[in-house]
């Protein structure tokens, strides 16, 4: 051999090793031997089963012709599963196609699987775990950083460096093998590619200021892309969107939230996302996480938008055609609601605790009227812990006058201020309504609140025809 073929034959052979010294100069994941491939079929669950298409079919962005960058899947084959334990936390991806190989021991993924988590539901991606050329003797399994930008949509989410890395291993802590659940998006077998990690190195990850374990509450994106360090290819749930300033949440690319204790499907928690709508500020809160089904609570009212416009609340469609959102709005699954605005000026109504709080603060909350009706906008009940008389009576107009009872459906005409009224737990309180013909009916309620006595158990008829006039 010429000393010109030797010379060169070195200088690969130490690229190659200065290649795989600086992936692995990082610290190392654990590896637990045999792992990905123990996980039966039965416990992967379903991230995006209830889509009807989970990932538009060919929907892969610049760069390269494999399909194997093409995240697949239905309503009948699910795109992606998630497998979590108190030890690892597993993801599995559907894909159009592999790179090489003919088996299960040797198939080849010559791209980048992610997957981006939101583990503190705000909206935002903390970190990203993923598979980058795993087959190969310089790819690596690894959890990476996320840039110092907001992180919170495609156009402003950049993975930075692996914080924690190691070599692939083969049934240990990845896997590319062939779906077996008869999943052909094009006419020939799409593929899994699979990989774990432990939440050990997780929680080293995050860092000392947050835990992450089988109660924690989380979401994810999933992804494919040509390198470890862009969002270059498919995003799962998104056709195209690679760009896109929307937020995660908006596109739609994040999953249901997800723990060890209480599975995906399972969890009873999803996301509301505030939507400022051409508005100038963000809403605060953006993202709120409740129980399905039950009311979201307070809701974000401090919105501006230059051009003299006025906020007007919230709706579930953007152009203000859906439905208004109150405090006690409920949602069956994760959802945006939109800020709606307005040239026509507002009336606020501020309504005062008097005495009591409002999830613990004394502080005022002031709503904007939508067309000078507070309506469902009245905020909850508040409570009264310390006060003598700890039973929520409802809004009065003067904090010393008991008979000036406010009505959150009535017309306001300019900015109010409303008390709250306080009794004793044992004292019944009696509402007197009249009907048209002037006769009185008397009804003993136990107050809630203001909404609740205008909607006590009275048929439909009964609430077109009763007009409040005192309550004491």
């Amino acid at each position: 051999m010429c000393a010109y073929m030797r010379k060169h034959k070195l200088l690969a052979l130490l690229l190659i090793v200065t290649t795989m010294l600086s992936i692995f100069s990082v610290p190392s994941l654990a590896t637990e031997e045999g792992y990905i491939d123990s996980i039966n079929d039965e416990d992967w669950v379903k991230v995006y089963e209830k889509n009807i298409l989970n990932d538009p079919l060919g929907d892969k962005q610049t760069g390269g012709n494999s399909v194997s960058q093409d995240i697949v899947g239905d309503a009948n084959y699910s795109s992606v599963f998630y497998c979590f334990t108190d030890e690892r936390l597993s993801f599995r991806i559907r894909v159009n196609d592999i790179d090489g190989g003919t088996s299960d021991s040797d198939y080849q993924f010559k791209n980048f699987a992610y997957i981006g988590m939101d583990t503190d539901l705000d909206g935002c991606i903390n970190l990203f775990l993923g598979a980058y050329t795993p087959h190969s003797t310089t790819g690596r399994i690894a959890i990476y950083g996320v840039g110092s930008s907001a992180n919170s949509s495609p156009a402003t989410t950049i993975i930075t460096k692996p914080i924690l890395a190691n070599q692939p291993k083969r049934g240990d802590n990845f896997s590319i093998k062939k779906a077996t659940d008869g999943s052909q998006f094009t006419g020939t077998d799409d593929y899994f590619i699979s990989f774990s990690i432990s939440v050990d190195d997780i929680n080293k990850a995050l860092g000392e200021s947050s835990t992450f374990d089988k109660d924690t509450m989380f979401r994810f994106i999933v992804g494919t892309a040509s390198q470890d360090n862009s969002l270059n290819q498919d995003i799962n749930g998104v056709d195209g969107g690679i760009t896109s300033d929307l937020p995660w949440s908006s596109l739609g690319a994040f999953s249901d939230v997800a723990s060890a204790a209480k599975g995906l499907e399972q969890t009873h928690k999803i996301t509301v996302t505030f939507d400022e709508n051409t508005g100038d500020n963000i809403p605060d809160p953006q993202i709120i996480v409740v129980d399905k089904g039950t009311g979201i609570g307070k809701i974000p009212s401090e919105l501006t938008k230059r051009g003299g416009y006025y906020f007007q609340g919230f709706n579930t469609e953007r152009d203000g055609s859906g439905n208004k959102v109150s405090a006690s709005s409920a949602f069956s699954e994760n959802t945006t609601v939109y800020a709606q605005w307005s040239k026509n000026s507002v009336v606020a109504v501020t309504f005062n605790p008097n005495g009591g709080n409002f999830s613990g603060s004394t502080d005022s909350i002031t709503v904007n009227t939508v067309d000078g009706i507070v309506g469902e906008l009245v905020p909850q009940s508040p409570t009264n812990e310390t006060h003598n008389a700890t039973l929520f009576l409802g809004w009065y107009t003067n904090p010393a006058d008991d008979t000036t009872l406010f009505d959150p459906f009535s017309t306001v005409t300019e900015n109010t201020t409303v008390y709250a009224k306080w009794g004793q737990d044992n004292t019944p309180n009696k509402a007197e309504f009249r009907t048209n013909d002037g006769s009185i009916v008397y009804m003993t309620v136990i107050w809630n609140g203001n909404k609740e006595l205008k909607m006590i158990n009275l048929p439909e008829r009964a609430k077109q025809t009763f007009l409040l006039v005192r309550a004491g």
